[in-house]
């Protein structure tokens, strides 16, 4: 049953137009930690720091292909909050970040692609 509803879902998504590739869900990290992330299409490396209750994480995002889609990474701190990080430089320059976090001490990022 489950792989039928993948491939209708599929299917929907082929139809119309819309491409997403995704790296699988990163386990939450903490302090200090430095990761990279590659799926076809993007890369990102980021590293968290911690000072006192708050929680810096920072690094860059790359669109690896010229190819109109968009490299997105998606950072969920241990608190709740989310931050979005969009490159879409068709592979001529990585994006920069860095996002301050307060109340924790963990978080956990999210590499996609898509049109």
């Amino acid at each position: 049953m489950r792989r039928t509803l993948a491939s209708a879902a599929s299917a929907i998504f082929a139809a119309s137009g819309f491409l997403l590739v995704a790296a699988p869900e990163a386990s939450a990290a903490t302090c200090p930690t430095h990761r990279t992330i590659n799926v076809p299409g993007a890369e990102a490396e980021y590293r968290l720091a911690c000072t006192g209750e708050n929680l810096r994480v920072y690094g860059w995002v790359n669109d690896t292909r010229p190819d109109q889609r968009h490299a997105k990474l998606y950072i969920e701190a241990g608190n709740g909050q989310g931050r979005t990080v969009i490159n879409d430089g068709w592979a001529t320059k990585k994006t920069n970040f860095s996002f301050t976090f307060k109340g924790t001490k963990s978080a956990k990022a999210k590499l996609s692609v898509a049109h």
